[in-house]
C-alpha cells in the first residue's frame, strides 16, 4: 500500500485532522510514488488512494488464493478459511460504515474518498499480512498449522 505523503499535505496547504494523520501511519513510504508524487489536485489524491486500495485488494487475493491451493488437500482447513474470509471481509465492512456512518446522507468533504479508500486499504493490508503469516509461517512456531496429508476422514 501506498504510505507516501505528499509535501502540500504535510505543510498543512490541505487541513489534515487526527484521522487522517493517524490513517497516513503506515510506515516507509515506498521509493517510487509516481502517482502521490504528481497528484496536484484534491481529486487526483482520491484516485491515488483507490488504486492503492484496488492494489492492496489484488495482493490480498493473490495470497488468499494461494492459501486455498496450499491448504488444498485438506478441506475443512479450506472451509475454515473461506468462512473466516467472508466473515472478514463483513467485518472491514461494517467498520468502515462505523466510520464513516452517514456516507451517501453526509458531506464528509472532498478528501472523504482518499481517507476513506486509504483505512480500507489499511485494514486490507492487516488482512494480507495475517494471510502471508499463515502461507509462510515462521519456522519453529508451534503454533502455526502445517497442512499435511488428509487423514481419511478428510477425502
Amino acid at each position: 500500500m501506498n504510505t507516501h505523503i505528499p509535501g502540500f499535505l504535510r505543510l498543512g496547504v490541505i487541513p489534515a485532522s487526527a484521522a487522517l494523520a493517524f490513517l497516513f501511519q503506515q510506515g516507509p513510504a515506498k521509493k517510487s510514488e509516481p502517482c502521490w508524487d504528481k497528484a496536484p489536485l484534491q481529486g487526483d489524491l482520491n484516485d491515488c488512494a483507490v488504486t492503492d486500495l484496488k492494489e492492496s485488494e489484488a495482493k490480498m487475493n493473490r495470497v488468499f488464493q494461494a492459501l486455498l491451493h496450499q491448504y488444498r488437500e485438506d478441506r475443512m482447513a479450506i472451509e475454515k478459511l473461506e468462512a473466516a474470509q467472508r466473515t472478514w471481509l463483513a467485518y472491514r465492512d461494517a467498520h468502515m460504515d462505523s466510520y464513516y456512518p452517514e456516507i451517501g446522507k453526509r458531506f464528509y468533504g472532498t478528501v472523504q474518498p482518499m481517507c476513506h479508500a486509504l483505512l480500507k486499504a489499511r485494514l486490507t493490508e492487516e488482512r494480507l499480512r495475517i494471510l502471508k503469516e499463515m502461507l509462510n509461517p515462521e519456522e519453529g512456531d508451534v503454533c502455526a498449522y502445517y497442512p499435511s496429508e488428509p487423514s481419511s476422514s478428510q477425502r
